[in-house]
């Protein structure tokens, strides 16, 4: 039997939600079920807050090319294994075996005196 879509990500944010709290984060769940933020996890007395998106369906090759918006965490669950996305150095140094988002590159604009004047 298959398992929901909804389930299967309830289950990757419990696993996530363990994992954190092993690391000495105190783990909060949204209880929104289309919130823009699905945990937060606070660690320090509450000076370092997270805000993690967790996603259960994606592949490796997909995981490089995402984008944080509005996060400061990732979490996505591939073939059993976590892997954490940070949008800053200051995130990824707290939790381990995290690596940083590329952040989408600004679009380059040319200049009016580079331009090729159209005929």
């Amino acid at each position: 039997m298959e398992l929901s879509p909804g389930n299967k990500g309830s289950l990757a944010e419990l696993r996530v939600t363990c994992h954190l709290a092993s690391l000495g984060f105190f783990v909060y769940k949204n209880t929104l079920v289309n919130g823009p933020t699905d945990l937060l996890a606070i660690k320090g007395r509450g000076r370092q807050v997270i805000r993690i998106q967790v996603k259960s369906t994606l592949s490796m090759a997909q995981l490089k090319n995402l984008r944080n918006g509005g996060n400061d965490l990732l979490a996505v669950l591939v073939d059993g294994q976590i892997h954490y996305r940070a949008v800053n150095r200051r995130i990824q140094a707290l939790v381990p075996g995290c690596t940083l988002a590329r952040r989408k590159q600004p679009a380059k604009c040319q200049s009016t005196a580079t331009r090729k004047p159209k005929v």
